[in-house]
């Protein structure tokens, strides 16, 4: 499925940026791997990561939310690519399945 916006630049360097700021608290992974985590959603934290250019790249993020609205925004800059969270992101509000995170994931749609 489509993920989010995409830009691209000049820059085909494997390490990447991830930006995200999630309203309470998250835990970030890119394929599968634990990248980082925060808890002021108030100002968006950034994490560094490597993935070569030429492989899927699976973001994702668990969000804990502690009352009121929840959102979460999400911002990678990896090989030359933008990519932005849209409202096209896939979320759940149960435990995901084993492997979400992971670029070769395939979400029930049901």
């Amino acid at each position: 499925g489509g993920g989010g916006a995409g830009f691209r630049t000049t820059d085909q360097s494997p390490i990447g940026h991830l930006h995200i700021s999630v309203d309470n608290s998250y835990t970030a992974y890119i394929n599968g791997a634990e990248t980082g985590s925060g808890s002021d959603w108030s100002s968006p934290d950034t994490h560094d990561f490597s993935s070569p250019c030429h492989h899927p790249l699976a973001i994702g993020f668990h969000g804990v939310d502690a009352g009121g609205p929840a959102a979460g925004l999400v911002s990678v800059e990896w090989c030359g690519s933008v990519v932005t969270s849209q409202h096209n992101w896939r979320c759940t509000a149960r435990q995901p399945a084993d492997g979400w995170s992971t670029a070769d994931f395939q979400m029930d749609d049901r």
